[in-house]
């Protein structure tokens, strides 16, 4: 056969021109990432290491615990790892606990974590993730579809985002890419993308591949087809280049055009184009924005909705009002047949596309050969070839008793130009995860990238502590060779821990502890005669034993009490690895190492005094047993105050209730108790009811925070 021409296609009508020298008319917002790309990192301050209070010291340096005794590891029980490593403990019976070292921290001093446990691959750390928002075109001067000018307000003043990208220096895909590759992916992952641009159902972007294409004067080089992308992906991957990790599973690039969601191709391309680890999405009907602003030109109104209820049909049809009934009401069921009657009026808009053309010569009878070879050439430039089937339009007779074949593509769209709403005339708002508005990418990435099969989202953890122990045997298991299964189970793997050392700071101190006491239960039978695992596992728990030890200072002394008398029956009560269980003895000595740094309030306020003639002097003890302070001597005369300081130091842990006695001196007589009261763990703020001998005191016993 013999192609005499090859011409350009006919452009199809969905598809929207760009204005060459258009500009916004609104003013652009440029939202700077102030240290999303190459910023350094302030330094940390050195952790700051204490000696134990004297108290605290002296607890530790006394006998074991009687709850620890039982943890001798039994010859033919545990493994005997486990009682090596407790023999310094037994020597003597007068062994040590070991002191942990607390580190300081405020508000803007994060605890420096512990390396890594040895792990197949190196951990990860979570990374603040970014919402960036494009706007890639400009409204034309004069028109009154306010498109890109209204999306611009919606997405300025209803969505979350990091950046508002609205420029004329953004308005292709290579800048884009650009920008995303001034990102630093070990500080900032995307969260999702949206590109928002005039769009078809036929796969085309309204805005140019590349600044050379966007200052271009051939119009068709200011659209991105599904032709021109897939050619671009082939020849100038350099294009689409991204730091490896920006882009992951958990990342979403939300393609804001009209009707180009039924274009899976063209979706599946531009997955591929952004690394092909996140996921496209698009709407499958017109996307339209609104908003409203009031007179000082703020937006105080902006919408986002879905518009024209369609039929597409391959080919070239002709339905008749009853059948577009039909249709339209199974297609949309949640209209009833009345508001579809109402609707459709007539009949819905018929409009047949005929975006491609082809001619061919060949000898008569050539049919089947027109159609494959018009096929063969345009099937590869539609990203929708089975909704456009070709068809032979005409057959003109050529010398030499040749034919010349015409065909073109044909699809028929039945359109209602209506917001999409529900039965009670609401617009509608479908979530993306709704297949019936939205499409989305079905790209998978080849078989060499890491598949991650487990979800610790969904997981408690005991059952992420067996998946660990679980993954890491299954790839000491598997022959050396199989580099891709050994990959896939290091992403599980991976993913597990850090997950692990992602939890413990969304955790509750509760929470925290129940974990450390079921892993000192657990861990003997999750890691056996694996000394790797156990090493990754006492690391996990020592993970969870950090955030817990940095926790007192942040709370309040009641707070501190509650927690170290959590930490206590938690300790009595506990079973199982002694080496996982240090983690409460050491999150313990942290609460009292926090008490030991506040101050026991005694506040007195002295409304009527004792003596007859001249001021009281007045002094508080408190006691516990085993220890009692007093405090200095304060003349105080009616409507005078004083708050007395003491040291809690002395009554640590802090236990048993506290004796709280002010007195009022007499010489040479015995000194008047005046205020008696007892004061309980966990020792909130407490305010006398009564006061003795004829006085009137108002004291309140607190901690100073």
């Amino acid at each position: 056969m013999q192609r005499l021409k090859d011409p350009a296609a006919d452009e199809s009508e969905a598809r929207q021109e760009k204005d060459d020298d258009a500009t916004p008319n609104v003013a652009s917002e440029q939202v700077d990432l102030p240290a999303a790309a190459g910023a350094e990192v302030p330094a940390q301050p050195p952790d700051q290491t204490e000696e134990p209070a004297p108290a605290i010291a002296a607890q530790l340096a006394g006998p074991l615990p009687a709850q620890f005794k039982r943890f001798v590891a039994a010859a033919d029980g545990a493994p005997e790892r486990e009682a090596d490593a407790m023999g310094d403990w037994m020597v003597a019976n007068n062994p040590a606990l070991p002191r942990p070292s607390i580190n300081r921290y405020s508000a803007l001093q994060q605890v420096a974590r512990k390396a890594a446990p040895p792990a197949p691959v190196a951990q990860g750390k979570p990374r603040r993730r970014l919402n960036l928002v494009f706007i890639m075109g400009a409204d034309r001067r004069g028109n009154a579809n306010r498109f890109y000018t209204a999306a611009h307000d919606y997405f300025s003043s209803q969505v979350k985002n990091d950046a508002l990208i609205d420029d004329a220096s953004h308005r292709n895909l290579e800048s884009v890419f650009d920008y995303l590759r001034g990102l630093n992916p070990r500080e900032v992952a995307i969260g999702n993308i949206y590109l928002v641009s005039h769009a078809a159902e036929d796969g085309t972007l309204s805005f140019p591949l590349t600044a050379g294409d966007e200052a271009s004067r051939d119009k068709n080089a200011h659209h991105i087809t599904y032709a021109q992308l897939k050619n671009a992906l082939a020849t100038q991957p350099r294009l689409f280049t991204l730091p490896a990790g920006l882009i992951d599973r958990n990342s979403t690039i939300h393609i804001k055009g009209c009707n180009i969601g039924r274009s899976t191709a063209m979706l599946d391309q531009l997955d591929q184009a952004f690394g092909g680890e996140g996921q496209v999405t698009a709407p499958t009907h017109k996307q339209q924005y609104s908003s409203t602003k009031n007179a000082r030109r703020e937006v105080i109104k902006a919408e986002e909705a879905l518009a024209v209820y369609y039929l597409e049909i391959p080919g070239v049809a002709n339905l008749t009002a009853a059948q577009q009934l039909a249709q339209f009401r199974a297609k949309y069921p949640f209209l009833s047949e009345k508001k579809w009657k109402a609707l459709l009026g007539r009949g819905a808009k018929r409009t047949v596309l005929n975006p491609y053309k082809f001619r061919v010569t060949a000898p008569p009878g050539s049919d089947q050969q027109a159609l494959a070879e018009a096929q063969t050439w345009g099937d590869p430039q539609m990203a929708r070839p089975d909704m456009y089937p070709w068809r032979i339009v005409s057959r003109t007779p050529q010398p030499k008793g040749l034919v010349l074949y015409q065909l073109e593509v044909n699809k028929t769209n039945y359109t209602v130009d209506r917001v999409l709403t529900d039965e009670a005339d609401q617009p509608l708002k479908p979530d993306e995860s709704n297949a019936d508005f939205f499409g989305a990418s079905t790209y998978e990435q080849p078989a060499h990238q890491p598949t991650v099969s487990v979800k610790p989202a969904s997981m408690a953890m005991p059952e992420v502590f067996t998946s660990i122990a679980s993954v890491s045997r299954r790839i000491k298991k598997l022959p050396s060779d199989d580099a891709e299964m050994i990959r896939d189970l290091t992403a599980d793997w991976q993913t597990l821990e850090d997950d692990l050392r992602q939890r413990p700071a969304k955790m509750t101190a509760t929470e925290i502890i129940g974990v450390i006491t079921h892993l000192a239960g657990a861990i003997g039978q999750l890691a056996g005669d694996d000394e790797s695992i156990r090493t990754d596992l006492l690391a996990a728990g020592d993970t969870f034993g950090e955030e817990l030890q940095q926790r007192p200072p942040a709370l309040e002394g009641p707070e501190i009490v509650a927690l170290s008398g959590q930490l206590t029956t938690a300790i009595d009560a506990a079973k199982g690895d002694v080496r996982v269980l240090e983690n409460l003895v050491k999150a313990r000595s942290a609460c009292e190492d926090a008490l030991g740094k506040r101050a026991i309030m005694i506040d007195v306020q002295v409304v009527k005094t004792e003596d007859w003639l001249g001021a009281d002097e007045v002094y508080s003890r408190v006691a516990a047993k085993g220890h009692t302070e007093t405090t200095k001597t304060v003349k105080l005369n009616d409507g005078q105050s004083y708050a007395f300081t003491l040291s809690p130091a002395g009554y640590l842990p802090m236990a048993a209730p506290l004796s709280v006695q002010v007195f009022d001196a007499d010489w040479p007589d015995a000194d008047d108790l005046i205020v008696q009261m007892e004061w309980k763990p966990p020792f909130r703020p407490l305010v006398n009811s009564e006061s003795l001998d004829g006085a009137n005191y108002r004291v309140h016993a607190h901690f100073d925070r």
